[in-house]
């Protein structure tokens, strides 16, 4: 009886703890931005490897990163696609 009690309380803690992450990442995903960039580049041009993306979006005439649009929502309404710049 104690073994299915305690098994019953790892099983309700597994599933309260995946739907609160599940949760988290919903509204994590649903906070990226769904407008239409101006412009989307691919930065080309050679030199030393820097921590920033080499892809990004202009908006408004300022640089935006990828990490904060829905690029899923952004491929399927906007006709856009990355430009090279070198």
């Amino acid at each position: 009886m104690k073994k299915a009690v305690i098994l019953l309380i790892v099983i309700l803690s597994i599933l309260i703890i995946s739907g609160a992450y599940l949760t988290y990442k919903t509204v994590k995903e649903n906070n990226k931005l769904k407008i239409c960039p101006d412009k989307w580049y691919d930065n080309q041009m050679p030199g030393p490897a820097h921590p920033r993306t080499s892809q990004y979006f202009v908006l408004n005439g300022e640089r935006r990163e990828l990490a904060e649009f829905d690029i899923n929502w952004i491929e399927k309404n906007c006709n856009i696609s990355p430009g090279a710049v070198y």
